[in-house]
């Protein structure tokens, strides 16, 4: 088995098992977005491996999605704040 071969393995497996994940919609759902981040990962590696840029950007802007996803679940870590995704309060 390639490393390519592997790439695309676990980025698939990890996308489906993220995909159902985020389909449950239950408790556990927003660890789909882990899944998705890492199948991105996974892509990357494989779009290198092989020689695809347009394979290469589209996973680079799943990879920012993957990330929106986290924050908006609440599972990016804190020293990460992002405080321009937040509402600002008018002051009126």
């Amino acid at each position: 088995m390639t490393a390519a071969d592997l790439c695309e393995m676990l980025g698939s497996i990890l996308v489906i098992v993220g995909s159902i994940t985020i389909a449950m919609h239950n408790r556990a759902s927003k660890y789909g977005w882990v899944a998705f981040l890492l199948s991105n990962f996974c892509f990357i590696g494989l779009s290198v491996l092989i020689n695809r840029p347009w394979m290469l950007l589209a996973q680079i802007v799943l990879t920012n999605t993957s990330l929106l996803g986290l924050y908006k679940v609440g599972l990016w870590p804190q020293w990460l704040r992002l405080d321009f995704f937040k509402k600002k309060e008018s002051r009126t």
